[in-house]
């Protein structure tokens, strides 16, 4: 678009022409503008047809390459016609302002998300673009920018990973009117970007004071639930985010990894079930549905929930440490730990998969390298009870008992009460020779999560325990079952 200088320029050019007919131009004047007006009103529905479809396209994956870039040039050419048609009223109509904060709200629809919060190229320029249209807004008719404005420069910058900077707008749109629910919810969402759970929770419960009935705002503040460890608070509002959606796979999902979480894995595995009929491909609930038939022990077909997800979604770190952990509940700890590898290339420096890698590598006999990841894991959570427990089980395979002893006196005396850490201690008993403690404290660890015992069943620690009827028993099993290879 020109800039204002020659906007305004170009008005004088038609203006001389008054000398050669003042009626004649008055009438193509007035009929160049009721066309104008009404191709604007037809670009921008076609406009948003178009993103839509584009959007819809990538998000279902239904199209290939070709046909995803063919639209995506089609939405490019229909934004230049829009923004034509746009620059030809700025000639015709005095009141500038106004066609800029319609422009300014348009360009908004053409910020590109962007990925793990990178900032692509095009969506810097289209931020630049918003923030003069701003100044142009402010300094051509000095009226003060509207609450949509404002909502549509949160929603941009929020799209381009700048989370602080869509708090800031979505506070302005607030403060002009704070009846509004979107611009709360929306603020919870940056908010929450930020890791600010406790403001994010805030104020999604204030857009569901002003909206009591939306059910995106009780999936959203589900989500944040989730984040505090709030899981039976979260399952309060997804329950009632389905009452007011029904068969919405997303929420479904949601509550199918709370319901994970809460150890209700029959029921995590019937919604997530649900919500692949709605949404066959979706790349994340798969894995997540992986996770869960892992925890029932069925791991053969976790890995084909697995293998599918990284399919549509390669080298994503998350699943990739997900389908280690299940190949290595298989006995294929080479695979694991290839897998673990590959999601460490990707995001170095995670502890938890740097606590897997190293339990992964004491199976496979490599103690030197697992006590480098358990320590390197305890560098950056060192309060992690479970990881300090698998550390000290490492110690006593490598014969420095008495350190791992300390170690494991340290942890009891802070009451440990986790499954994951109840189920360590158990572990680190039966490598030890302790067989009374670590049924003991297998039981309790399966009494708070059965996933304990189905983990128990294929966990080389308790090699010792294999034939012992007590542990078949916790472990759910009529037969002793082989272990998977020789334990080191």
């Amino acid at each position: 678009m020109a800039d204002p200088v020659t906007v305004f320029v170009a008005v004088a050019a038609p203006t001389a022409a008054l000398v050669g007919g003042l009626s004649g131009f008055l009438l193509t004047l007035r009929r160049e503008q009721r066309q104008a007006k009404s191709e604007f009103g037809t670009e921008v529905r076609g406009i948003f047809q178009l993103r839509i479809d584009a959007l819809n396209a990538a998000a279902a994956r239904q199209h290939p390459e070709a046909r995803a870039n063919a639209i995506g040039q089609r939405l490019q050419a229909a934004e230049d016609d829009y923004f034509n048609h746009l620059d030809n009223l700025l000639l015709y109509d005095p009141d500038y302002s106004s066609y800029l904060r319609r422009r300014m709200r348009i360009e908004t629809a053409f910020v590109r998300p962007t990925k793990e919060g990178e900032v692509a190229p095009e969506t810097r320029e289209k931020l630049r673009a918003l923030e003069q249209r701003t100044e142009e807004i402010q300094g051509v008719s000095a009226v003060p920018l509207l609450v949509e404005d404002y909502y549509a420069q949160g929603i941009a910058r929020y799209a381009a990973g700048d989370y602080r900077g869509a708090v800031d707008h979505f506070s302005q749109a607030i403060r002009l009117d704070s009846k509004d629910a979107r611009y709360y919810w929306r603020r919870g969402d940056a908010y929450d970007e930020l890791g600010l759970l406790k403001e994010a929770l805030q104020d999604y419960g204030e857009a569901l004071r002003l909206d009591p009935t939306n059910p995106s705002y009780f999936m959203y503040r589900g989500l944040t639930l989730d984040k505090l460890g709030q899981s039976k608070e979260a399952l309060v509002d997804y329950n009632r985010s389905l009452e007011l959606r029904p068969d919405d796979p997303s929420t479904l999902n949601n509550r199918g990894n709370t319901l994970d979480s809460l150890g209700r894995y029959e029921e995590a595995l019937a919604d997530y079930n649900r919500s692949l009929e709605l949404r066959p491909d979706d790349s994340s609930t798969l894995d997540n549905r992986g996770n869960t038939l892992a925890h029932l022990g069925q791991y053969k077909e976790a890995l084909a929930g697995h293998n599918r997800s990284l399919e549509l979604r390669p080298n994503y770190p998350d699943t990739l440490n997900n389908r280690g952990t299940t190949l290595a509940g298989l006995g294929r700890y080479e695979e694991a730990l290839a897998d673990i590898n590959r999601s460490l290339e990707l995001r170095p420096d995670h502890a938890g998969v740097l606590h897997n890698r190293a339990i992964t590598l004491t199976h496979l006999g490599k103690f030197s390298e697992a006590l480098e990841d358990f320590d390197e894991s305890l560098t950056i959570r060192p309060d992690h009870l479970s990881t300090r427990v698998d550390r000290a089980t490492l110690l006593a395979r490598m014969g420095r008992t008495a350190e791992a002893e300390q170690e494991v006196d340290g942890v009891l005396a802070k009451k440990p009460e986790e499954a994951d850490e109840l189920g360590s201690i158990a572990g680190f008993f039966a490598v030890t020779d302790r067989p009374d403690d670590a049924l003991m404290y297998l039981k309790e660890a399966a009494e708070k999560d059965s996933a304990q015992a189905v983990f128990a069943r294929t966990d080389r620690n308790f090699a010792n325990l294999r034939d012992d009827p007590r542990f078949r028993a916790l472990a759910g099993e009529d037969e002793p079952p082989p272990a998977p290879g020789a334990s080191p």
